[in-house]
C-alpha cells in the first residue's frame, strides 16, 4: 500500500483507489490527479490493505476493481460501508453485467465503469460524485452551523474559519416571506453560499476576497426578483477580521438595526453606514409636525371625523418619506398616549399599542397598517361625548 500526504482544502475529495494490477493502479490514481477537486489518498493492491486504511483515515470516494485476490471488490464495499456509511463508491470491471446493478442497490454503489475505461464518461461519474459530495458537506456545515448559533460562539467561529470564512463579509437579508424563494434567488447569484436562518432573516456569509463580486451579484438579484410579500431589507456588513463575528454581535444588529429600518412594502439593500444614516434621518424627522399638532388638538376636541382623515394624511406623507417600521411604531405610541391623556381611551393603552405594534410587523403596506390602526383605534376610543362635554356644547350653542 502506497498512501499520500494529507492536503487540507477546501472542495478537495480524498479517494483510495484498490486494484491488484499495477499498470491499471497507476492509471486510475494518474486519472484522478489530473481531474480537479480529488487527491489520491492510497494506493493499495488488495482489500485487506484498503480496509486497513480505511479504519484509521477519513475517505470520500473508494474506487475498487470488482475481481481482485482474495476479498472482491463487491465484498469491500460492503465492509466499507461499517467504516464510511456514506462514503462514494465505484467498482470497476472487466465485464458488463446486469447482476452487477441488483448488488449495486443495497450496497449503495455509485456507479459501475466497465474496462477500457472511457476516460471522459469516468470523469463525469467522478464530477457528479464531487458534486453531491460537496453539496453533502455544506448541507452538514450549514446545519451546524445554525445549531452554533444558539449561542455557542467559538464553535460558530471555528466553523466558519474551517469553510475559509475568516475573515468574512455577512449580508443579512431580512425577509417575511417564502425563504425557498429567498434563497433560490440567491443560489442563481453563488451556488456554494454558505448561510444560516435566524427568525425572519438569512444570514450569508463568504471569505473576505470575494466580497464584491458576491455583494453585487447577490444584491441586484434580490432586488430584481418579485419577491412576495415585498417587505424586506438587505444589509450588507462590512468584513470582521481576526475571529469573524460573534453570535452576539449579529443578533444585536438584527434586533436593533436591521428590524427597526424596515420599509413597509419596499425590498431595500443598505451598506452598513448607509442603514446608521438611515436611522439619523429618521430620529430627526420633523415633517409631519404641523399635522400631529393638528390631530392632537383634535383629540382634545373630540373632532373625530378630523382625527381619522388627519390620521390618514399622515400615513399617506409617511409612505411619500418612506419611514420605517420603529418610526411607525413610536408615532403611534405617541398617538395613544394622546388618546390616553385627553381620557379618551376605553382600554388600557399598553393593550392598544400591542395590536398596533403586531399589525404594522404583519402587514406589507403603508395603506393595509393605516387601516388597520384606525380600526383598533375607533374600537378603543370612547368616542361618545361625556355630560361635560355635552353640557359645554349645550352652553357653546346657547351663547352664539
Amino acid at each position: 500500500m502506497k498512501q499520500f500526504p494529507y492536503e487540507k482544502s477546501q472542495g478537495i475529495l480524498r479517494v483510495v483507489v484498490v486494484e491488484d494490477e499495477p499498470p491499471m493502479l497507476r492509471f486510475l490514481s494518474r486519472l484522478l490527479e489530473q481531474t480537479e477537486g480529488f487527491q489520491v489518498a492510497a494506493q493499495c493492491t488488495g482489500a485487506e490493505e484498503a480496509l486497513s486504511f480505511l479504519g484509521t483515515a477519513s475517505v470520500d470516494l473508494l474506487i475498487s476493481d470488482i475481481r481482485m485476490s482474495g476479498m472482491s471488490g463487491l465484498e469491500l464495499a460492503e465492509e466499507a460501508r461499517r467504516y464510511a456509511p456514506d462514503m462514494h463508491i465505484i467498482i470497476v470491471t472487466g465485464y458488463r453485467s446486469f447482476e452487477y446493478a441488483k448488488t449495486a442497490v443495497p450496497l449503495n454503489i455509485d456507479a459501475f465503469v466497465t474496462k477500457p475505461i472511457d476516460q471522459r464518461e469516468f470523469q463525469e461519474i467522478l464530477f457528479r460524485i464531487r458534486e453531491t459530495c460537496l453539496r453533502s458537506r455544506l448541507a452538514r456545515v450549514r446545519f451546524l452551523l445554525e445549531q452554533a448559533f444558539g449561542g455557542n460562539d467559538q464553535q460558530f467561529r471555528q466553523l466558519l474559519a474551517r469553510q475559509g470564512c475568516v475573515p468574512c463579509e455577512v449580508l443579512l437579508v431580512h425577509y417575511p416571506g417564502d425563504h425557498g424563494e429567498l434563497l433560490a434567488c440567491a443560489k442563481r447569484a453563488r451556488d456554494s453560499l454558505l448561510y444560516l436562518h435566524y427568525q425572519n432573516a438569512v444570514l450569508f456569509f463568504w471569505p473576505e476576497e470575494d466580497s464584491e463580486e458576491t455583494v453585487r451579484y447577490i444584491t441586484v438579484k434580490l432586488s430584481r426578483q418579485a419577491l412576495r410579500p415585498a417587505t424586506g431589507l438587505c444589509l450588507h456588513l462590512a468584513s470582521f477580521p481576526d475571529q469573524g463575528p460573534s453570535v452576539g454581535q449579529l443578533r444585536e444588529i438584527y434586533r436593533n438595526q436591521v428590524l427597526k429600518m424596515v420599509i413597509p412594502g419596499c425590498f431595500v439593500c443598505y451598506t452598513a453606514s448607509e442603514l446608521e444614516e438611515r436611522m439619523g434621518e429618521a430620529a430627526s424627522y420633523r415633517r409631519d409636525d404641523s399635522l400631529w399638532q393638528d390631530i392632537g388638538r383634535d383629540i382634545l376636541s373630540r373632532k373625530w371625523e378630523e382625527v381619522w382623515g388627519l390620521l390618514e394624511q399622515l400615513f399617506r406623507l409617511w409612505e411619500k418619506d418612506r419611514m420605517p417600521v420603529s418610526f411607525l411604531r413610536r408615532r403611534m405610541h405617541s398617538l395613544t398616549e394622546l388618546f390616553a391623556r385627553g381620557e379618551r381611551l376605553a382600554v388600557d393603552p399598553f393593550s392598544v399599542n400591542d395590536r398596533i405594534d403586531e399589525m404594522i410587523s404583519l402587514l406589507n403596506s403603508y395603506e393595509d397598517i393605516c387601516q388597520g390602526a384606525l380600526g383598533v383605534l375607533k374600537a378603543c376610543v370612547c368616542q361618545e361625548a361625556s355630560s361635560d362635554d355635552k353640557e359645554l356644547e349645550l352652553f357653546s350653542r346657547i351663547k352664539a
